[in-house]
């Protein structure tokens, strides 16, 4: 391999809209790119995305070494579902935490990534192994299984052989864990304060586990470890935490992939993203991910080229690291044959919507129904009582199909400010109804219910996501459902319905009852 195509396995990209542009075109046939990244806004259709990634494939498999490029994207579950239209929506890792059941976790992926499959992805940035430590880490929260290492670590083994029966290669983030702080590293550099012991403790659980499982891939998160590292340098770009913890203390094969190296997390610390996936490589990633722009990814290639050019030591690394990329190539991909790359677009056209996954998908919904601290059967039943809904519109639109001559009162979406809204017209209206089910889906919603106490005998909550909203709100209880999907929503109303009882646990630790 020359220079430019080791160095061009080491990326991995995207492009800005709905097709392949000349720039992504041009590095899979001229510089051996490694592969692309699947965003959200590349996705104009589920038949449309599959045949952009024939075309892609098709192109790789013509170029002299024929390599075929990794297709990736972020398909967790829950809220993080880059590829929508007629995809599965799921609850999420916290709905399989409160679960507790790994053949729940097992199956969850294996439907989730057989989706994937049929689409021509081969790679999932999942399974999210963060820790639940944080209750006011928004960025990670429901997108994790659990508070507990050990709990994580064995739904995460699940979910890993789930996409193993896919046949596709799991990726667990985002190493070495983004759980204990309430910084998003899309926008700011997390510095976490925890110690090696610390994190071994706690943190690296689930990776100790998925690595002696076998797990392909990991993901480096923008997160400084300044105890540690000695200083703020972000995983991504830390020789300690890359090579001296993930590689030789955890002994760790596979491929390290960074998270986007245009986040802030990344950007902030170095001059700029180009010389940031050099420093990322230097240190022990063996991909970067840069999802924008030509010039940025022109200039990385260059710089990285350089540097094996003027660096014989770095040279032998780049190598290695394209050993490793290669290596889950070639195990993932080579057995299926040049043609299975391409996506079938028969079968794109018949597989969806997957009506066997949905409805495993809501039965897992409904295991997962936790009551919230000290309520009961009793407290939740709206059998028989004149009811107000109050909630997003979402929400009132799955409360109405079961509950058509309810009452409702909607209120702000998830991320709306508050700071205005006064509790006068609900307080009038709340005296009228024998029970208020009050939806939680964020801090919001939260600030809302903490001015009703006065009402607290009446309210049921129904908290969507993650119950961590309501923490400091100790009269608060009622039921935790994982998800904003309508299954999550269905799920929690069957319960209320008296239909099943709850038996999910809350995964995350909750203030006790006042």
């Amino acid at each position: 391999m020359s220079d430019e195509e080791l160095a061009g396995q080491l990326f991995m990209i995207s492009y800005p809209g709905a097709d392949p542009d000349e720039t992504a075109i041009q590095w899979i046939e001229e510089r051996n790119l490694g592969g692309i990244k699947i965003f959200g806004k590349n996705v104009g259709s589920l038949p449309k995305l599959a045949e952009n990634i024939g075309i892609m494939q098709d192109k790789a498999s013509k170029t002299r070494l024929r390599i075929p490029l990794i297709t990736a994207t972020d398909q967790e579950g829950g809220w993080v579902r880059h590829i929508k239209f007629n995809t599965s929506e799921t609850a999420g890792n916290m709905s399989l935490g409160a679960s507790g059941i790994p053949s729940d976790s097992l199956m969850s992926s294996l439907y989730i990534n057989r989706q994937l499959k049929v689409l021509g992805i081969n790679m999932n940035f999942a399974p999210t192994v963060d820790i639940y430590f944080n209750p006011d880490n928004m960025v990670i929260g429901p997108r994790a299984f659990s508070a507990d290492p050990h709990q994580t670590a064995e739904l995460a083994k699940a979910w890993h052989q789930g996409a193993e029966e896919a046949g596709i290669i799991a990726t667990a983030k985002h190493f070495p864990g983004h759980g204990r702080t309430d910084k998003d590293s899309h926008g700011a550099l997390p510095i976490i304060k925890a110690t090696l012991e610390e994190i071994e403790e706690s943190d690296l659980v689930p990776y100790k586990a998925l690595i002696e499982e076998g797990i392909p891939a990991v993901m480096a998160g923008h997160l400084a470890f300044p105890n540690i590292t000695g200083g703020n340098r972000p995983a991504t770009i830390s020789r300690e935490l890359l090579k001296g913890v993930l590689r030789d203390k955890l002994g760790f094969q596979g491929i390290i992939i960074t998270d986007d190296m245009i986040m802030a997390g990344a950007s902030s610390y170095i001059r700029s993203t180009a010389h940031a996936c050099l420093e990322s490589i230097k240190s022990g990633a063996d991909m970067v991910l840069v999802s924008t722009d030509s010039e940025t990814f022109d200039m990385a290639h260059k710089l990285i080229i350089d540097e094996m050019r003027k660096d014989p030591d770095f040279r032998h690394q780049v190598q290695e690291s394209v050993l490793r990329i290669l290596a889950v190539k070639l195990h993932y991909l080579k057995p299926q044959g040049e043609q299975a790359m391409i996506p079938d677009m028969a079968a794109v056209r018949s597989f969806f919507p997957d009506r066997q996954a949905d409805s495993f998908f809501y039965r897992q919904c409904c295991r997962s129904v936790s009551f919230i601290r000290d309520a009961d059967e009793e407290f939740i039943s709206l059998e028989g009582k004149n009811v107000l809904f109050v909630g997003p519109r979402y929400f009132l639109s799955e409360a109405l199909r079961r509950y058509p001559k309810a009452g409702t009162y909607q209120i702000a979406p998830y991320f709306y400010d508050t700071d205005d809204w006064h509790p006068y017209e609900l307080g009038h209206l709340i005296p009228k109804y024998d029970k208020v089910v009050f939806c939680v889906a964020g801090p919001a919603h939260a600030s809302m219910l903490s001015r009703l106490r006065i009402f607290k005998d009446d309210i049921v909550v129904f908290s969507l996501l993650t119950p961590a909203f309501i923490n400091d709100i100790t009269w608060a209880k009622g039921i935790a459902v994982y998800g904003r999907n309508s299954s999550s929503i269905a799920a929690g109303l069957a319960a209320m319905a008296g239909e099943y009882t709850p038996a999910g646990k809350v995964p995350i630790p909750l203030k006790e009852a006042e």
